[in-house]
């Protein structure tokens, strides 16, 4: 990390040193201060929307005010630079005036979206519901592949196909249309073929407004697509449901891309070998979401998740393989720096030019510029001019995770790796004559691998609190891992776009994919033995954002104040960054703390959380001790990302270890989300059923192996189980008995004349608990049906305070008599928006309870004080907020 050594003493030798490095910041890098100002606005802005701007404003006319008279004045002569910072000031307010103007339309769409789902909450009804629709209007955007993996996905619906539509008109009956001018976002079951920018269409789907978080920790999808100026999500379910009315005009240049990136897909199927076509896609052309969901999460535990999404770095290996083949074909320098810029802007405009890689695009053209023209220019001042660029087309960047990794890995690797920083002097020069041409190499080759190792430590370290807070994990093998997989990585992107650009000849094709799928399967390989490397990744919660602000603003202060060239300087800023990060990690640690004094204290709460998993089930149960459980975790779709809502939630409150994890059955919605989950924390014990553990689903052994792997104890839990308790709570085991297999199979009607079957009822055999505290009973039931349910209500009955639905709501399977037998005040119905419907709210209601759904009230949080007082709160607004509780018809602790 480089700066000028005649600046380098420290502040006990020179008092003026820290504003000499001042003064040399706003001298030669001039736009590097300038984003500083326009960050800082920025973010004033965001904080206090009107009030934030203006303050920067007042700020920038009280400045100029003082300058003005201090002019006017004739006593001193206003020296050059303050009119420099004045005018800096000028422009930082603009952009703040931009951000405020952008945040104005944000808001007025988020306050219309809020209004309609407090609409449809009074009314019982899911948060935006899919609605019918049929819907003329253009596509807007090359067309995007995902892959679709879930249960009921066949071969032919194995993708799915995304883009933007820019609607036209709204059918309300077969001869009435009226306009709609909105866009929105198309998502098709199926490979979308033949459609490209332009092109008129006609659907026939369903669409529904964005929804809002629903869980804490959850993405706001809303914010992205008010950001975006999207109103709506379409969903359609085959491709045959989308018609082609006219055909774009011929001269859009998406729509040429469009083209291109359709037979290069098409190539690269036929092409690249080993089954790596998806992952070249995403390599070479950006479509990120054509990966493997497991080799997304494996790259980025080992921090090479950038090599899988189009980044700045993709269009400097591009860049730099240009410039090295023109260099070795002695080709004139103008023509060849002109070329090198039209094809990295050609190819950015190919993969969608994100702020990454239009961030990349502008610093090489600036940079080849100033080369062609002999200019001194400073990496770090073409940096930030590219981010100023980009601040004035989106201000809202300055809050993305992705654009703020890009812009602090380059400005990092500017400061530290000696190609980028260092100039030989002539007595170097000279010395270096003296050696042999393999002497020089070896040397070159010497110092370039321990100059790599320490640049690739700088970037890791300081993007690690970054990383940290924003995906949860903390990759320290990511140090060595992106040196090694460099390489291959540079030929299959090489490679790739060779077969990008050469698909139409079949010989190169066929050897550019050959060298594409075997070097992408080398680094898939390597990527898969590093992330099972022990302690090579770790998974953990993270710190609040203001441990974050601090990390980045002690980094700046040590490095502003003592430099960064010499070691001793070096070892102070990592002293001191290694000391704020190691605190962080006692924050995270000690998030119970508060729970656990209160506890001592005889105050103790139990708390009771249902996250919205859709049709599914997940409970976490948080002891008055702070012991954390969890009771069932899954959810229908897509099996390989059930645990993410699960996984963000409780990271989101703090939990970075579960004393237990409890499955009341096999049925895959109670259980999908448990693999991710083992990976993610560490976990005490597993809890089940010996009816589960005797299950013949794959999927289940599964679960059972990575138990096993992970050297979790596995306990059997069933009503002979006379209290599984804790020292502040009690946990009873309401049922099944002892293994009595009978309760578990079912009869099926004979078919054909043939014989009555059987088959195996999970359902019936569902772990049923019941959680005491203060007087207060909660009954967890899991999917409990005939004729489980007539078992269990031969035992002494169960006068409960809440009953979390059985079956997820469903009205096929009858439970008056349990709601008899248990008597709750409150029901929790745990199930997606096809289950909010009058009927079913009255089938679960038979005696006027209280009931509350996930899907239409979102996660759900009960507190139980140590006098038994509860307190209900839903998740909503990206807080929880109190629900009111109506009179209650028992007393506090009976």
């Amino acid at each position: 990390m480089a700066a000028n050594p005649q600046l380098e003493p420290s502040l006990t030798t020179n008092p003026n040193t820290l504003r000499m490095r001042l003064l040399e910041g706003i001298t030669f890098h001039p736009m590097l201060i300038q984003l500083m100002f326009s960050l800082a606005t920025i973010r004033l802005t965001h904080s206090f929307e009107i009030w934030g701007w203006l303050a920067c404003m007042l700020l920038t006319f009280a400045f100029g005010t003082y300058l003005l008279v201090q002019k006017m004045s004739r006593t001193t002569h206003s020296h050059p630079l303050w009119l420099c910072i004045f005018w800096m000031m000028c422009i930082a307010s603009l952009f703040a005036w931009i951000h405020h103007h952008s945040n104005l339309r944000i808001h007025k769409q988020l306050a219309q979206w809020h209004a309609l789902h407090s609409k449809e909450h009074t009314q019982d009804t899911a948060q935006a519901t899919w609605k019918p629709v049929v819907l003329r209007g253009f596509i807007e955007q090359t067309i995007r592949l995902r892959q679709r993996n879930s249960y009921d996905a066949d071969e032919a619906q194995a993708w799915q196909s995304q883009t933007i539509l820019r609607t036209e008109s709204l059918q309300l009956s077969p001869s009435h249309w009226i306009p709609v001018q909105l866009n929105v976002h198309l998502v098709v079951d199926g490979h979308l073929i033949g459609f490209y920018p332009g092109d008129e269409i006609q659907l026939y789907g369903a669409w529904r407004r964005p929804l809002e978080p629903s869980n804490p920790g959850q993405f706001d999808v809303r914010n992205r697509y008010a950001e975006l100026g999207l109103a709506a999500q379409v969903q359609v379910d085959s491709t045959s449901l989308i018609r082609k009315r006219k055909d774009g005009t011929a001269w859009r240049i998406d729509r040429w891309l469009a083209r291109w990136t359709e037979n290069s897909l098409h190539a690269m199927n036929h092409y690249v070998p080993l089954n790596q076509a998806p992952l070249t896609a995403a390599l070479v052309l950006g479509q990120r979401e054509q990966a493997d969901w497991d080799l997304q999460v494996e790259m980025l535990a080992t921090g090479t998740i950038h090599m899988m999404s189009i980044s700045g770095m993709h269009i400097e290996m591009v860049a730099g393989a240009l410039l090295l083949i023109g260099w070795l074909l002695h080709l004139p320098r103008g023509p060849v720096y002109l070329g090198t810029v039209c094809l990295c802007i050609l190819y950015a405009s190919l993969c969608g030019a994100n702020p990454p890689v239009a961030r990349a695009t502008i610093m090489l053209t600036c940079g080849l510029l100033a080369r062609y023209l002999g200019w001194a220019f400073s990496g770090l001042n073409i940096l930030a001019f590219a981010a100023l660029i980009l601040l004035a087309q989106r201000t809202s960047i300055a809050f993305d995770v992705g654009s703020q990794l890009s812009f602090l890995t380059v400005a990092v690797l500017i400061l530290t790796f000696p190609i980028l920083r260092k100039n030989t002097v002539s007595i170097e020069r000279l010395i270096e004559s003296k050696y042999s041409t393999l002497e020089r190499i070896l040397r070159g080759t010497k110092e370039i691998v321990r100059e790599s190792i320490r640049s690739s430590f700088w970037v890791c370290f300081l993007s690690a609190p970054l990383v940290w807070t924003s995906f949860h994990i903390i990759s320290p093998i990511a140090i060595l891992f992106n040196l090694v997989l460099w390489l291959p990585m540079l030929i299959a992107l090489l490679a790739g776009l060779g077969l990008v650009l050469l698909f139409w000849i079949p010989p190169i094709a066929w050897f550019c994919g050959l060298l594409c799928g075997v070097s992408l399967a080398a680094l898939e390989l390597a990527v898969a033995i590093g992330y099972r490397i022990p302690y090579g990744h770790l998974w953990a919660a993270a710190p609040p954002t203001w441990w974050l602000i601090g990390f980045y603003t002690l980094a700046l202060a040590i490095a502003i104040s003592r430099g960064t060239r010499k070691i001793r300087a070096r070892r102070e800023l990592i002293w001191g960054l290694s000391t704020w990060f190691v605190f962080g990690g006692a924050l995270v640690l000690s998030r119970n703390s508060p729970t656990l004094w209160q506890y001592w204290r005889g105050q103790g709460t139990l708390t009771v959380t249902f996250l919205d998993v859709g049709h599914g089930s997940c409970v976490l149960i948080k002891s008055p001790s702070g012991a954390s459980w969890l009771y069932d975790a899954g959810r229908l779709g897509d099996p390989q990302r059930s645990h993410q809502a699960i996984a963000q939630a409780l990271w989101q409150m703090g939990i970075h270890h579960l004393d237990g994890i409890i499955l009341s059955h096999a049925d895959s919605d109670h259980y999908n989300a448990m693999p991710g989950l083992i990976e993610r924390f560490s976990i005490s014990r597993f809890v089940t059923t010996q009816f589960t553990l005797d299950h013949h689903s794959e999927t289940l052994q599964a679960l059972l192996t990575s138990l096993r792997k992970q050297k979790i104890p596995i306990e059997i839990w069933d009503r002979s189980t006379s209290s599984a308790a804790t020292t502040d709570c009690s946990w009873k085991t309401l049922f099944p008995t002892q293994p009595d297999k009978q309760i578990a199979l079912i009869s099926l009607p004979p078919k054909n004349g043939k014989q009555t079957k059987t088959r195996w009822n999970d359902n019936a055999t569902s772990l049923c608990v019941a959680i005491e505290y203060a007087g207060r009973t909660i009954l967890l039931p899991g999917d409990l049906e005939e004729p489980g349910t007539s078992q269990l209500l031969t035992f002494p009955s169960v006068d409960c305070d809440v009953l979390m639905a059985p079956h997820h709501g469903s009205l096929t399977t009858h439970q008056s008599e349990l709601f008899r037998w248990a008597k709750p005040e409150t029901v929790i119905i745990s199930g997606s928006e096809r289950s909010v419907t009058p009927e079913v709210l009255q089938t679960y209601a038979p005696d006027r309870q209280r009931v509350l759904h996930t899907a239409r009230d979102h996660a759900l949080q009960l507190t139980v004080d140590s006098n038994g007082n509860m307190s209900w709160f839903r998740w909503t607004n990206n807080r929880w907020q109190p629900i009111p509780i109506p009179n209650p018809t028992k007393n506090p602790i009976r």
